[in-house]
């Protein structure tokens, strides 16, 4: 009962890690040891779509899988919730994550049906240097960590790399808690076009960090961060309401309502805070018509936990004028269901299928396929990532109604949309 875990009967965290301690402690060669660090994805949605009972009975059925795929000498652990170890030797730490990866390939029997099941896994090898069992399993949990971070596999070797890139993720952690007070967000605006004209119906609002030692970061270095620590929210907030305000500032360079419409990303995690809704109405209720101008971007990921709460929330912003755009149309498994679930008003076609028209068909058809979809739900298209001319005027000849991509610009700051509304402005009428 000491050393082993009363669910599953696997060794412990206790007692992997007297063994692993002894390991590193002992004086045989280096690198005659490793460790696989195994986290499931998504255990938390098994236990609050199936039960808990569900839960723990595929841990107890990943238990039997993992003393399946493992010879007498290793130890297999369960060290936490939904996390299992193994210290294998080295020389066979390979092979021993090919099992794993296999094994997780079937899918497990829970609650009266088959149900896929993936996790992440990390291999740490075992090094003269390291001082303690938890060094080599920090290790594995950080190759585990970019294994869960790369599409192409279930299982990554740690490397030095990904400490450094650890390391550089904590002081992003605990500085983009105080970005948003410090005023280093920023937004910048790539213009939505009028396919056959090119003339700018909207803008997408985007945004940017100006980190005061690192430079300008952009979202694929924080985005992630803020939506792991919980501080998208506040980020997505931000910008919605910076960019509100920035569409009534052309507004009044102007001299009139430009009617440009401003659409903002929302993460998944937004529609599932409480409050999201009530938030939303408040940045709504400070300027006029600003509901009809606001487009939130949506990906079907917002259905994955609590869909119908997720819904909820999208109907009833709907009815104040907020529309939602489908971002990334066409490269989720359930795009064509979804999207009859969601009050969607625009289906945005992924830069992906755009920029590969030109020299594959298969693109070109679904791009194809994606607009008549759109056009039989009634709904606008918009299509992202057009670089050039000729993928424009495709484009047109399917019916496509709105563009964005760097044939018409780039993201701009607010200073150079304003030129650009001054060089799209009609000239005046002339004097009677």
């Amino acid at each position: 009962r000491a050393h082993h875990d009363t669910l599953t009967g696997l060794a412990n965290r206790a007692l992997f890690t007297l063994r692993l301690d002894a390991l590193v402690a002992s004086d045989g060669p280096a690198g005659d040891f490793a460790v696989l660090y195994i986290d499931l994805d998504r255990f938390k949605t098994v236990n609050d779509t199936l039960g808990h009972a569900a839960g723990d009975e595929l841990l107890c059925q990943l238990a039997d899988r993992l003393r399946l795929v493992t010879r007498a000498c290793d130890t297999v652990a369960r060290i936490g919730g939904d996390e299992f170890a193994i210290v294998a030797t080295a020389a066979h730490a390979q092979a021993a994550a090919e099992r794993v990866e296999r094994t997780l390939r079937t899918p497990f029997d829970l609650a009266g049906s088959r149900r896929p099941v993936s996790a992440s896994i990390g291999v740490a090898i075992g090094r003269a240097d390291h001082a303690s069992s938890g060094e080599v399993l920090r290790e594995a949990d950080l190759a585990a960590y970019a294994a869960k971070a790369d599409p192409t596999t279930i299982w990554a070797l740690f490397s030095p790399a990904m400490r450094e890139a650890a390391d550089r993720r904590l002081r992003l952690e605990a500085d983009l808690d105080r970005a948003v007070d410090r005023c280093e967000l920023r937004v910048v605006y790539q213009p939505i076009v009028d396919l056959p004209t090119g003339r700018m119906s909207g803008v997408e609002a985007l945004v940017r960090w100006q980190h005061p030692e690192l430079g300008l970061l952009y979202p694929d270095t924080f985005i992630s961060i803020a939506e792991e620590t919980g501080r998208i929210g506040e980020v997505d907030r931000w910008v919605m309401a910076e960019g509100l305000k920035q569409l009534e500032r052309w507004d009044a360079e102007a001299g009139r309502s430009l009617g440009l419409s401003l659409s903002v990303n929302c993460s998944a995690r937004d529609l599932h805070e409480p409050h999201f809704a009530d938030q939303v109405r408040t940045l709504l209720a400070q300027g006029p018509d600003r509901a009809g101008r606001l487009v939130i971007e949506i990906t079907e990921s917002l259905l994955v936990d609590d869909p119908l709460r997720a819904v909820a929330v999208l109907e009833a912003l709907h009815a104040e004028g907020v529309r939602f755009a489908m971002d990334d149309f066409g490269t989720g498994y359930s795009s064509l269901s979804v999207i009859h679930a969601l009050p969607v008003d625009t289906v945005k076609i992924d830069r992906a299928f755009v920029q590969r028209m030109d020299e594959d068909e298969a693109a070109r058809e679904m791009v194809r396929t994606v607009i008549g979809f759109a056009r039989t739900l009634g709904t606008d298209i918009v299509a992202e990532g057009i670089e050039t001319a000729e993928q424009r005027d495709a484009l047109v000849e399917m019916g496509c109604d709105w563009g964005q991509g760097y044939l018409f610009d780039r993201p701009l700051p607010p200073s150079e949309i304003s030129a650009r509304i001054r060089a799209e402005a009609p000239p005046p009428a002339a004097a009677d």
